[in-house]
């Protein structure tokens, strides 16, 4: 009998949530990669644990900023992300009829 093992490569994603227009740090921000979640700080900071390495799809959504989706390229080390969102406080758009701006990405 083998034993087929298979390792999967995992690394830290850290980074600030920033308002789109405006450009202030958004608190309270809940980031989602996979399992692999977050809420920002005072200062939009937020740390992912164990994402995997490639391309990864992360969402962002709070009280303030509605469901936003991004894709980034998680590498083994990584560089830390400003993630851009709309928010409805700062972006008064935010909520028209196309939908929310999309959010952008980024190594920061």
């Amino acid at each position: 009998m083998r034993i087929l093992t298979v390792a999967v490569a995992l690394a830290t994603v850290s980074g600030r949530v920033l308002d789109t227009t405006t450009g202030q740090p958004l608190p309270g921000v809940r980031v989602a990669a996979g399992t692999a979640t977050a809420t920002t700080d005072a200062r939009g900071r937020f740390v992912l644990r164990r994402v995997r390495i490639g391309t990864q799809t992360l969402t962002l959504e709070s009280n303030d900023v509605p469901l936003q989706r991004l894709t980034i390229r998680i590498k083994a080390t990584n560089a830390p992300h400003d993630l851009h969102a709309c928010s409805t406080t700062l972006d008064f758009h935010c909520g028209d009829a196309n939908g929310p701006a999309p959010a952008g990405g980024g190594a920061g």
